[in-house]
Order: structure tokens, then C-alpha cells, then sequence
């Protein structure tokens, strides 16, 4: 039922296929239509002659739909390859790779297309030094293979901790090359990307050195007052409680809330059930219109607006919660986190902001250096 699955049938309508006849409900949501089309329970499911599962979402993964399914009865299971259906990743140097066949190769596996935009910067940065950036899916295997090992430097894994992604790193393992991790950056998210040796959010091998502390603790002060905006926080009468995708991998890893975020709702009423709250939804959850929200009020609009006018939050570990934290506004973490799990906030701030780039590349070479070390590409 996710973004993804709407994806996957924008491109059957492209290509004048026959669509399903129904989506499968399984995080027991209680909805009962979808991108136009009935939505069904795993039990209704498992009544159907043939069942039928397109592709293998970022989030929601594939063998553990087809496990729920077994168990509900449905053994007759057909898993289509996402390849038969999607198109291949918008790679945005396409018109430049002529003659670039003779390069040493960095492999970027991503998922989406959003994910590779994140990584333009980066990718021209390389292109601009003959390194070729192959852009490819974590089941492109013969894609992955097709690169000469003697060509082959490494890759850059976009998220990289689910189970979907273990096959290319064990081929990255046996063919003796590195790789590192990419991820959304915190502050703003959607404006930079960090990488890391290790994995991401609270996976992450975080370091900072003593000489990068002065330009680390001056960035944090500009991203401080640009989320203020001259504002101050004044606290309010309510709660603010942002919801995140309960399929986002944080949330799956790091809380007891994937495919749960009806109970996170339940239990941040229980706990809270004496203040006011406001209920954000987050504005990508295709589900986000079907929680029972026991009555309490729904907010959506600027996160930082209505928190600054907040009592304080409780959320899982968004990196919404990092900003408000900056800002100086308390909040209750249901998940762990990268600041929930250290005692000493500032230290793991300072850590952010230095360890991630901006997506326009404003900053990439001076943060970048010690990554491209790990391919032998000196900066």
C-alpha cells in the first residue's frame, strides 16, 4: 500500500498492463480503498486463487509479506522482479558516459531516483576526476557483475541496512572492495546527505577531530538560528507528537514501532492522555488518513512553527526531534536514537553537522575527504 506500490502502477498504466485487482493490507490499517483500488486483509488474500507480489518495496519487504501470506494460508505465490516492471534509475550524467569506458567504476546502489539526485554533486565531483559512477539497483546483479573487478573501486549504498541490499554487499565483500553508506542529512534533512563507514542513523561511526570542532560548533550556531528564524520558543498548552512512516527503516531497527504506528499513537495517549495533543501526521505516510486518533486534535504545516509553540515533543526518532532539540525545546523519545542513546547532546550535534555535506556540493570537498579515502581518490 506504500508510495512505492503506487509507483510500480503508474508504470503498469504506462505500459498498458492489467493492474491487481487489490492491495494487500498488511499492517492491519483498516482501509478499505487505495490509489483506486480495494484494499484487502491478509486473510482475504489468502482466499485468492493466485496471489501476486509486484516487486520488492524500499521499505516493506518482500519475503516477509510472502512469509505473513503463508501463514494465512496462501502458498501459491508469485514474486515479479521490480526490473519486469520499473524503468531503470534516472542517472543525471547519462549524456556524458561516451568515453568513459576505460575509468575506474564506483558503484551508487540506491532505490529510488530521489536517492540519486541526493548524490549529483557527488557524482559530478567524481565524473570531474574520470570516475565513473554506475547507477544501479541493489537486485541489478548483472548489472553489479558486468563491471570488470580491476575497474571496480567500490560503492556508495543508499540506506544499505535492509535485507534487500545483502547480496550486493556480500559480492562487495568477496570481491575484496569497499563501501560506504549515504543517507539524508539532519539539519535540514532534505538539504544534505552524510556518509558513513559503518551504517546509518544510530549504526553510524560518527568521529570528529579536535581541529574540526571550531567549524563544526559555527555551523551548528547558523543552522540554530536559521530553524528559530528570529523566533524564540515560547512554550504552549500542548504536546506536539510528529508521526513518522512506520515501514521507514529507523523506525524498524531503532523503536518497537515498525508497522506499529497505531500503538505509538495509543501509547503516547496513554502516557499523555491528561495534556493536550496535537497529532502531526507525516505528509508522506500513505496511510496517514486511516489512524484512530481517539479524538485528539491533527495538525499539519511547518514542523518548527508549531513546536516552537509547544509544551514539548514526543516522537520515535525522527530527525525532527534533533531540531527541536536544538533549539532547546524538550522532547520524549519513544525509539532510540543517536541522541537519546548519548548522554552528551552537543558532542553528537557537532558530529552531525560535520559529517554530512549540502546536496547543491557548496561544501562537499571539505567534508568528503575522509570518505574518498577508503577508494584511494585523494581530495
Amino acid at each position: 500500500m506504500g508510495n512505492y506500490s503506487q509507483l510500480i502502477l503508474q508504470r503498469l498504466q504506462e505500459m498498458q498492463r492489467p493492474l491487481p485487482v487489490a492491495l494487500i493490507d498488511t499492517m492491519t490499517s483498516d482501509c478499505s480503498e487505495k490509489f483506486g483500488l480495494p484494499v484487502i486483509d491478509m486473510t482475504q488474500a489468502s482466499q485468492h486463487d493466485l496471489s501476486i507480489i509486484i516487486g520488492s518495496s524500499p521499505y516493506d519487504y518482500e519475503q516477509e509479506v510472502m512469509a505473513k501470506l503463508r501463514q494465512h494460508g496462501c502458498h501459491r505465490l508469485v514474486a515479479l522482479e521490480p526490473e519486469e516492471i520499473l524503468p531503470p534509475l534516472l542517472d543525471p550524467l547519462a549524456d556524458s558516459l561516451a568515453d568513459t569506458e576505460s575509468w575506474p567504476v564506483l558503484l551508487l546502489v540506491c532505490m529510488l531516483d530521489h536517492h540519486v539526485q541526493q548524490l549529483a554533486s557527488l557524482m559530478i565531483w567524481l565524473h570531474q576526476r574520470q570516475i565513473l559512477c554506475r547507477v544501479v539497483r541493489s537486485y541489478d546483479a548483472h548489472a553489479i557483475m558486468a563491471i570488470p573487478p580491476s575497474r571496480l573501486l567500490g560503492a556508495i549504498i543508499w540506506n544499505g541496512t535492509p535485507a534487500y541490499y545483502d547480496s550486493v554487499k556480500q559480492y562487495l565483500q568477496d570481491m575484496g572492495k569497499q563501501y560506504l553508506y549515504a543517507e539524508l542529512g539532519f539539519f535540514p534533512q532534505r538539504e544534505h546527505v552524510y556518509l558513513d563507514r559503518q551504517g546509518v542513523n544510530l549504526g553510524r561511526c560518527m568521529g570528529l577531530m579536535p581541529c574540526q570542532k571550531d567549524d563544526a560548533e559555527q555551523e551548528l550556531v547558523r543552522v540554530r538560528e536559521r530553524l528559530l528564524g528570529g523566533r524564540l520558543w515560547v512554550p504552549g498548552d500542548a504536546v506536539l507528537v510528529p508521526l513518522q512512516i512506520a515501514t521507514d527503516t529507523n523506525v524498524r531497527l531503532y523503536s518497537n514501532y515498525g508497522d506499529k504506528m497505531q500503538q505509538f499513537i495509543d501509547d503516547v495517549i496513554r502516557d499523555y492522555g491528561n495534556e493536550r495533543l496535537l497529532f502531526k501526521p507525516h505528509p508522506l505516510d500513505p496511510l496517514g488518513d486511516t489512524y484512530d486518533f481517539h479524538g485528539r486534535e491533527i495538525v499539519s504545516g511547518d514542523f518548527m512553527t508549531l513546536a516552537l509553540s509547544s509544551k514539548f515533543i514526543c516522537g520515535i526518532n525522527s530527525s525532527t526531534l534533533f531540531e527541536a532539540r536544538l533549539v532547546g525545546i524538550p522532547v520524549h523519545f519513544y525509539g532510540r536514537s543517536l541522541l537519546s542513546e548519548c548522554p552528551d547532546e552537543q558532542e553528537v550535534m557537532l558530529q552531525m553537522v560535520q559529517n554530512q555535506f549540502r546536496v547543491d556540493g557548496s561544501d562537499l570537498v571539505r567534508k568528503i575527504g575522509p570518505y574518498m579515502q577508503q577508494f584511494g581518490i585523494e581530495i
